[in-house]
């Protein structure tokens, strides 16, 4: 029954769980910022920086897909006749499975992967705008909602409550660094080896490495084609 609730409500506690992830990161920023500013003014810079942040980081991956797609087009041709040459070679060694499914491949299928991605990260900012409304919530109710297990007699879940945030904290710094230096080794590499749109493969690499498994294979895998097409 928790699990069919869990699923049937999803649009709302997807939402719900990011931005409980989002206060704790930044209650830190709202904390400082308190020290100066009314509590308000101090909330409104928090939500603002991390609208920031994200918007950002969404134009980024835009950014590098658009540019790729762009490459893409251009390039069909080269894909094609790679991927004819792929199919010639598969059937000289007597792989005809790998060979019809080659044989069959579209490069207008990867331009049409690349565009629905960027498509769904544009459907993402819905579900973003609902996340920052239980941000400023979340952060409006925090000090409260600490002061009022104090009350209680429940310091130990106001200290719990700090130390889950901590290491949200720590998290995000963490991966903020492997990103950083995944998307620098991505462009490095892709820059030594003469790879067409090196720094955009860096920078979606870079962003795609917050996501966990799927941000880190796809902005691995979909250089890697192009490359191959490009020196095929």
């Amino acid at each position: 029954m928790v699990l069919a609730a869990l699923y049937l409500g999803r649009s709302l506690f997807a939402p719900v769980c990011i931005a409980i992830f989002i206060v704790a990161v930044a209650w830190p920023l709202q904390r400082m910022l308190q020290r100066r500013l009314p509590r308000v003014l101090a909330m409104v810079i928090t939500v603002v920086a991390t609208a920031a942040v994200v918007v950002v980081m969404a134009s980024l991956v835009l950014w590098g897909l658009s540019r790729a797609t762009q490459w893409a087009i251009a390039n069909a041709a080269s894909f094609q006749a790679y991927y004819q040459r792929m199919d010639a070679w598969l059937e000289g060694h007597g792989l005809y499975l790998a060979s019809e499914f080659i044989h069959n491949f579209d490069p207008r299928w990867l331009i049409g992967v690349m565009q629905t991605v960027g498509v769904g990260l544009q459907q993402i900012a819905s579900f973003v705008v609902i996340a920052l409304v239980f941000v400023v919530l979340g952060l409006l109710e925090v000090d409260t909602m600490l002061q009022k297990l104090i009350r209680a007699g429940r310091p130990d879940l106001a200290d719990a409550s700090r130390a889950t945030a901590s290491k949200f904290q720590r998290y995000m710094v963490i991966r903020t660094a492997m990103s950083a230096a995944t998307g620098l080794g991505v462009w490095a590499l892709a820059y030594a080896l003469g790879v067409d749109l090196a720094l955009e493969w860096g920078v979606i690499a870079f962003a795609l490495n917050f996501i966990p498994f799927i941000g880190p294979l796809f902005a691995t895998v979909l250089p890697t084609i192009f490359a191959i097409a490009q020196f095929g």
